[in-house]
């Protein structure tokens, strides 16, 4: 058994020993062994993912579910929300402050408030906290920004889009103006005209307030 032994250990030494056959060998290690190892790392970490997303989290680990008050969130909403003139049911809802307004033919609207007050648009730019490009709080300062407010409730309850875009035609006598422009009264034209005319017919009823001509912001609520 001994003689046997140590026969196959010199043929092992014999084969080892032999040149092409180490050359070989290291050329076969050095083309395969960076392949073999990512695909060794990738099984690796393939069965860690697996096992780990098989595995429950932890009850102390585990996402509770958030309870909400809804009589409280109703209430935030309720004080921070103004119904929209002309539309049952529907509310605009300031966030943060700051509501979403929609956009409207400013060269239209100016040649209205024109007509009805023979002041400029830009006397109202930046008034209160409604008028012109600002849009803050829920508490107009007087009736010049209330009127602005009810402007901006009545563009939205529009529905329509491009409005910025969208002209109309009116005649007017003397500080009264109707709209000509489309016989049919449901038409974005038509309504977006009688926005702007009941607009000037509420800044012709307001007193202009020259304190509030560039109101500080800050101080809307």
């Amino acid at each position: 058994m001994y003689s046997c032994l140590e026969t196959s250990l010199t043929i092992v030494v014999l084969v080892l020993s032999y040149s092409p056959f180490v050359y070989s060998l290291e050329l076969i290690l050095k083309r395969y062994y960076s392949p073999i190892m990512d695909i060794v790392r990738v099984l690796v970490l393939g069965t860690i993912l697996i096992s780990a997303l098989a595995e429950p989290y932890p009850t102390s680990l585990q996402r509770q579910p958030i309870e909400t008050n809804t009589s409280v969130r109703q209430s935030e909403m309720d004080a921070n929300s103004t119904p929209v003139p002309g539309r049952r049911g529907v509310v605009e809802t300031s966030v943060g402050g700051r509501s979403r307004r929609q956009r409207r033919n400013v060269f239209q609207l100016c040649r209205v408030i024109r007509k009805y007050t023979s002041n400029s648009c830009f006397d109202y730019n930046n008034y209160g906290c409604f008028c012109g490009l600002r849009s803050r709080g829920s508490h107009p300062v007087d009736d010049v920004d209330r009127c602005c407010l009810e402007h901006d409730h009545c563009f939205t309850s529009l529905r329509c889009t491009l409005l910025s875009f969208t002209t109309y035609s009116m005649k007017c006598s003397g500080s009264k103006c109707t709209c000509t422009t489309d016989s049919k009264t449901t038409s974005c034209r038509y309504r977006s005209c009688q926005c702007d005319i009941k607009f000037g017919e509420c800044l012709q009823a307001a007193r202009y307030n020259k304190r509030h001509k560039n109101f500080n912001t800050l101080r809307c609520h």
